[in-house]
């Protein structure tokens, strides 16, 4: 696969992740933000809500549907890298319900209208 196929293919794979994953919001306080955790053999990665990917030593940070390439492992290629990360989430996607290989975790932000913080 092409560079640009693969990176189209990680951003589809990631919109699809966050919609298995979302968190109905209780109330009109609290946002909840969630997290995948990833294991599986010695491959461990992290997908979260702000567009944060991870697959062991491997960064990327999504954004408006574009990638943003932040780290590679030294004796790496950004293809390989590229094409691992997809395989992660594809993996991903594939065991969602698995609680052995993906793990999600929630945690709720309280947010306060501004008059009713002291001063």
């Amino acid at each position: 696969m092409k560079i640009d196929a693969v990176k189209q293919n990680i951003v589809n794979n990631y919109k699809q992740l966050s919609k298995m994953a979302k968190v109905p919001q209780k109330d009109n306080q609290s946002f909840p933000l969630w997290g995948l955790n990833y294991k599986k053999g010695r491959v461990s990665g992290f997908v979260g809500q702000t567009g944060d990917v991870s697959r062991n030593s491997a960064v990327i940070k999504i954004k408006d549907d574009e990638i943003e390439m932040i780290k590679k492992p030294f004796l790496s290629t950004w293809k390989s890298t590229l094409n691992n990360i997809n395989k992660m989430l594809e993996d991903t996607k594939a065991n969602f319900e698995n609680k052995k290989v993906v793990s999600k975790r929630v945690v709720s932000l309280l947010c306060f209208p501004k008059g009713s913080i002291l001063k």
